[in-house]
């Protein structure tokens, strides 16, 4: 029998447990703290491969257990939130129903298409956007809401949560942006760290959104980009 390493899989775990916590304070109603949860399951979902890696303790069942533990954080809350949310609304509710469905199914997709790729192919950038990503705008959007006393309704669905979910299945290549400290300074990262939780200690609601936002629309930019050149490239080479 492999074994079955305790320091990651811990961190897993609890990335499982405010997964749940965040579906359960949604179907109470209590979406601020949904949220919450999903944004705890994201920093503990950002150090189990890391203390893996960092202790020589990655297995196959850690991948395994953490795209499972992925499915419940990402897939399955989300997409409680989305449909509690609407679900009052007798008028939006079969969009609730329908766009939380697509939501969770296409990140379960992203996770099967992340566990059967190379390691090589995925070491530097991501195809599609990262599940946690996901997740993260969608709570970033329902805190920013609540925040304001924003109405939630269809839109919703329409303007957040199927273009994130569709981005999920896409063949955009989003950045890991993993650091090596070996090749640059700490002390640009430190101070970056510092004015980033700095403003998130002051404006959590707004920062959260834009960093989302940025990440999502940087990885759309990129590949508009590449694409523009790709073609220029071609039409070039053909002239020639």
């Amino acid at each position: 029998m492999k074994k079955i390493y305790i320091l990651p899989n811990l961190f897993t775990l609890c990335n499982l447990m405010c997964g749940y916590w965040s579906i359960t304070f949604a179907l109470k109603g209590n979406f601020m703290q949904a949220s919450v949860m999903i944004f705890l399951s994201i920093i503990f979902d950002a150090f189990d491969g890391r203390v893996a890696r960092i202790t020589r303790t990655t297995s196959k069942f850690g991948l395994e257990f953490d795209s499972i533990a992925d499915v419940v954080s990402f897939g399955l809350a989300p997409a409680a939130i989305i449909y509690q949310l609407l679900a009052s609304d007798a008028d939006a509710e079969k969009f609730a129903w329908w766009g939380g469905f697509i939501y969770a199914a296409c990140g379960a997709l992203r996770l099967a298409r992340y566990n059967i790729q190379s390691s090589s192919e995925e070491k530097e950038d991501f195809t599609g956007l990262p599940i946690p990503c996901a997740a993260g705008m969608v709570a970033s959007f329902v805190l920013f809401n609540l925040k304001y006393d924003f109405a939630f309704n269809f839109y919703m669905i329409i303007f957040i949560v199927i273009p994130v979910a569709l981005l999920m299945v896409s063949t955009i290549r989003y950045s890991s942006f993993q650091i090596n400290f070996q090749n640059r300074k700490p002390l640009e990262y430190f101070v970056a760290a510092v004015v980033l939780i700095s403003l998130l200690v002051r404006f959590p609601h707004q920062v959260l959104l834009f960093v989302f936002s940025c990440y999502i629309l940087f990885g759309l930019f990129q590949s508009v980009r590449h694409k523009i050149f790709k073609t220029a490239s071609i039409q070039l080479e053909t002239k020639n």
